[in-house]
């Protein structure tokens, strides 16, 4: 503690050494394998959700054709609309242990890509349920839970061939919500405690580290509150 801190070069570098080894994703998995030895970690279920997070690069004027442009400075940031807006940037993908809030596993993709398309990277697979909304609604998805014995709480949504949901479904869904809702306080802690609200770098390899230790440092938080 009486050394000088680190420069910024330093932290550069170290960041850099970190994202070449490969090695944001398996920090915050051996920092659950530890929670988990304590206790800490319940798998009654993952909740499952994605928030959208800004670019760091000033969005780009729209093109000649009308269209959105990308930024040179940060060519994996992409568009994506959310109530009618426009956004550039990120999508932050975080699995949340039931009932400790701890973060089991986070991804990081460019803005444009689907919830869908990431969720199996974060079912675990020894977790006893998984909780999500209707964005992650799949049939292969529901089938896969049903084969690994987890119980399919993804909520509903109605299709096209159909006027409305069905009363069953619609109860379900009321019933789902409020659980799955509870991964929210995730996204508001980050936000708000750690100002993440756009991201910090350009390129996504090096947001993707960002989000990584940011779940770090949450679970060592969150660790602390359970056991005081």
């Amino acid at each position: 503690m009486d050394e000088t801190a680190p420069d910024e070069t330093t932290l550069c570098r170290f960041r850099q050494a970190l994202i070449g080894a490969g090695l944001g994703d398996r920090l915050l998995e051996e920092l659950n394998r530890q929670l988990e030895g304590r206790g800490l970690m319940f798998k009654q279920g993952t909740m499952i959700d994605a928030t959208l997070m800004a670019a760091q690069a000033k969005p780009p004027a729209a093109t000649a054709s009308g269209e959105a442009g990308r930024s040179d400075l940060d060519p994996d940031a992409n568009w994506t609309r959310q109530r009618g807006w426009s956004h550039l940037g990120y999508k932050a993908h975080v699995a949340m242990d039931q009932g400790s809030r701890l973060i089991r596993r986070a991804r990081l993709t460019p803005a444009k890509v689907y919830e869908s398309q990431v969720a199996d990277e974060l079912i675990l697979g020894d977790e006893k349920a998984v909780y999500a909304d209707r964005a992650y609604e799949h049939k292969e998805r529901r089938r896969r839970l049903k084969v690994l014995g987890i119980k399919d709480r993804i909520m509903h949504r109605s299709h096209k061939h159909q006027a409305g949901l069905p009363h069953w479904q619609r109860q379900r869904n009321r019933l789902i919500a409020p659980i799955r809702a509870g991964i929210e306080h995730v996204f508001a802690t980050l936000k708000r405690c750690y100002g993440y609200c756009r991201v910090r770098y350009f390129r996504l390899d090096r947001n993707a580290l960002q989000l990584e230790l940011l779940c770090l440092a949450l679970n060592l938080r969150r660790a602390a509150v359970i056991t005081a």
